[in-house]
């Protein structure tokens, strides 16, 4: 049913209202310009929505608008693959296979999950509240048949976590701290005979601390006697004081180590694809989360649904929300195009002297706003330079990525992963400040942007080198055809309606692809054509004021409290919380109506793929990760001499943390590496002090994260934006540009933490 039939008012007003609902997404900040021959009336449906619906990429500013073949909708052309140069047939069946292969692979990992999540039910953990006497033992009898299968046991009490190993417990020990040692045991049918079936275990007793700590045992390798039918716990208190504790016992399956290598690699080939671009990132994190879930389920106990959101930081995700909502709002008031265009115009067109303001900005800025604030106010803005520049846009966002990446180690409140980390509560007494990362961090920042600087000047020493590699029509025609093919994707077909404004924007899709076919014979554009981009200046201006008014006083509003937060501690708002309201005070000044589109242009997908990763980490915690790195380095810290144990500590949490970026987003390493930190600070046999450590891993989380795309949350929400309007940056596109940086980024912060902390001993 064409949309040029509908002749009655109240189909009218349907039409408009599917009509605004796509014009929120086009590109180039073009009104839906579908002509039609004989229909007036569907073009002042178009034309009265373009005043206030003409959204521009993060800017909300006019095109210059280049001469286009229009296609009546009354045509219906065959459909065509858009190409340039014709495909071989080694190169459609390669295509083809590797289509095949990922779904083969996608949907073994489905399999795999849902196997085990319907396996293993969820189990009801029953507790048991023991509490011990001063220097006394207690018998608690395990109400379980224990087998061919292991015990996971939960302890929840004052435990102080010293070692990532059971400590042996000398005399001099047992006089200078409170401990609770237990072992496992199994008695014969008559209860004549009692044997130990397990190690002793020592937990030591904080009686300074008044929070309840948990500590996750699992006893696996059991050799449990033939004669033995029953099994009991024996608890041995060695303290003045008495002892609670809350205990969780539950039986799990043992010897179920090649579920874990059989995880592993599938976590590797989803990992593998995504790198590939064959698997979209967000939906590779969603499946590496459940299928770790999975594996939760096969090798310890199922988690309950609520234990796994409870892994999300939900702190940040209300950030992330929050700032997106003022961001979308802000685009209609035209700044970042206001913006580019004037930068563009100081720069002289020149693509140098633009970058060489934006590493030192970087700096600037961070020191007021945090790294998400800037990367979602930036990205329009170089993707307008792209534009106007006829840039490549991967090299000129890859630039903006690695700069804030620099820069937001500086303060608390600058990234998500220095805010994880000054809001732990391992670090409270450390008593950190705003100040105190300021002048720790602040050098190793300015080295290491002295050197990408250099790198990136070296790398692109030709700035024809940062150009669009095919002709400026062809590049912005596969823009347009990919941002209309979003369109197309996004709208439903419940309606007749509905149906006939999807078939309007598929004939618009299928017309670009013929045009993009047939400019591969064209010649180039004429030199005249150049010297209209010098006339954007005049184009682009601000407008809705009292909008831009509104937005701008909410982001002061926001700062203003992140500063009373964190500087001051005169709120108790968390970051999460402060953004929401920053959101809604912009809402409630500019009285906005059209929601529903603000809320559509929101990058979803990107605060998903964040959340995924947050679950990811929490399953990689119960499985034992964490547990065996912390082992692992307190076995190669107790085998060195004392003087280069801080040496060794401070390479091996950098190498760690960066090797685990280029996995997991750096925000998410903070739950995972800062309780290893904290442990081995306290061991006294390693004696190797907190605050080096902190330092390396809050400077490795940051540098580390201009590794790949997914090293970072910054780097996701800049391909999001991107993507969002039609500019596809690659895996690989980054890769060769940040990994190198990232190198010499990790030898600059080393050398430096050597020199302050080992060699300079500022700690």
């Amino acid at each position: 049913m064409p949309l040029a039939n509908s002749s009655s008012t109240s189909l009218q007003d349907n039409e408009e209202i599917v009509i605004r609902q796509i014009v929120y997404h086009l590109p180039d900040g073009q009104p839906f310009e579908a002509e039609k021959e004989n229909d007036d009336d569907e073009k002042d449906i178009f034309q009265n929505n373009n005043s206030r619906h003409e959204m521009r990429i993060g800017g909300g500013a006019e095109l210059a608008v280049y001469s286009e073949e229009h296609l009546s909708l009354n045509e219906e052309p065959e459909e065509e693959p858009y190409r340039l140069k014709p495909i071989s047939a080694l190169q459609r069946n390669l295509r083809k296979f590797l289509r095949y292969l990922t779904q083969g692979l996608l949907m073994i990992c489905w399999l795999t999950f849902t196997y085990h999540l319907m396996r293993y039910p969820e189990r009801e953990e029953e507790m048991v509240l023991l509490s011990f006497p001063p220097q006394m033992a207690i018998i608690y009898e395990l109400p379980l048949d224990l087998q061919g299968v292991g015990l996971a046991m939960k302890l929840r009490g004052l435990f102080s976590r010293e070692s990532f190993q059971d400590m042996k417990v000398v005399a001099s020990q047992e006089a200078k701290k409170s401990f609770l040692s237990y072992v496992l045991q199994g008695s014969s049918k008559d209860l004549l005979k009692t044997k130990n079936i397990s190690l002793v275990k020592h937990l030591f007793i904080n009686e300074n601390s008044t929070s309840l700590s948990l500590v996750e045992k699992v006893m696996e390798q059991i050799i449990f006697p033939e004669t033995s039918r029953k099994f009991q716990l024996l608890f041995r208190s060695k303290s003045m004081e008495d002892i609670s504790l809350e205990l969780f016992v539950t039986p799990v399956e043992s010897g179920q180590t090649w579920i874990i290598i059989w995880g592993l690699a599938l976590l590797i080939t989803i990992y593998l694809l995504m790198a590939s671009d064959l698997l979209h990132r967000t939906f590779a994190a969603i499946l590496c989360s459940s299928l770790v879930i999975g594996l939760v389920a096969a090798v310890h106990v199922r988690p309950s649904l609520e234990d796994v959101f409870h892994g999300m930081e939900f702190d940040i995700i209300m950030n992330f929300f929050g700032i997106s909502l003022i961001m979308e709002i802000l685009a209609e008031a035209g700044l970042q195009d206001y913006l580019a265009a004037w930068s563009y115009e100081m720069a002289n067109g020149h693509i140098w002297p633009l970058l060489n303001v934006l590493f030192p900005s970087s700096i600037l800025l961070v020191l007021i706003f945090d790294d998400i604030t800037l990367i979602l106010f930036l990205t329009p803005i170089g993707l307008r330079l792209c534009e106007i520049m006829h840039l490549n846009c991967a090299p000129v966002l890859a630039c903006l990525i690695i700069s804030i990446n620099l820069g937001c180690s500086l303060t608390p409140n600058s990234s998500l992963s220095n805010y994880l980390i000054f809001q732990h509560e391992s670090l409270k007494q450390e008593n950190l400040t705003y100040g105190s990362f300021l002048i720790h961090l602040l050098p190793a920042s300015l080295l290491t942007l002295l050197q990408s600087y250099t790198h990136l000047r070296l790398l692109f020493h030709n700035s024809a080198q940062i150009g669009t590699k095919e002709p400026l029509q062809v590049e912005r025609l596969r823009r347009l055809t990919r941002v209309w093919r979003k369109v197309s994707d996004r709208m439903g077909a419940y309606s007749l309606d509905e149906r006939s404004a999807k078939d309007t924007v598929d004939t618009r899709i299928r017309s670009l692809r013929k045009r993009l076919k047939r400019l591969g014979k064209m010649p180039d554009p004429p030199s005249g054509f150049e010297e209209k981009v010098l006339k954007l200046r005049q184009n682009f201006h601000l407008k809705k004021i009292p909008l831009l008014m509104a937005c701008l006083l909410a982001i002061l509003v926001r700062f203003l409290f992140v500063i009373l937060d964190q500087g001051f501690q005169s709120i108790q708002i968390s970051l999460g919380w402060i953004s929401v309201l920053g959101a809604l005070l912009c809402l409630s000044l500019c009285n906005y109506e059209d929601l529903e589109g603000v809320l559509g242009r929101i990058d979803w997908a990107t605060m998903l793929f964040i959340s995924a990763l947050f679950i990811l980490s929490k399953m990689l915690e119960q499985l034992g990760f964490s547990e065996a790195i912390g082992a692992m380095l307190e076995n190669s810290l107790a085998n060195v001499e004392t003087e280069y144990r801080l040496t060794l500590g401070i390479l091996a949490i950098i190498g760690i943390s960066t090797g685990l970026s280029l996995l997991l987003s750096n925000a998410t390493l903070i739950n995972l590496l800062l309780p290893v930190i904290t442990v081995l600070a306290k061991n006294k046999e390693v004696n190797i002090p907190l605050m080096p450590l902190v330092w390396s891993l809050a400077l490795s989380c940051s540098l580390g994260a201009n590794g790949c795309l997914v090293a970072g949350i910054v780097n996701v929400a800049c391909t999001g934006v991107a993507s969002k309007h039609g500019y596809s940056i690659t895996f690989w596109d980054y890769f060769k540009i940040g990994f190198l940086i990232m190198l010499g980024n990790l030898i600059i912060a080393s050398c430096y933490l050597l020199l302050a902390h080992v060699w300079g001993q500022w700690h």
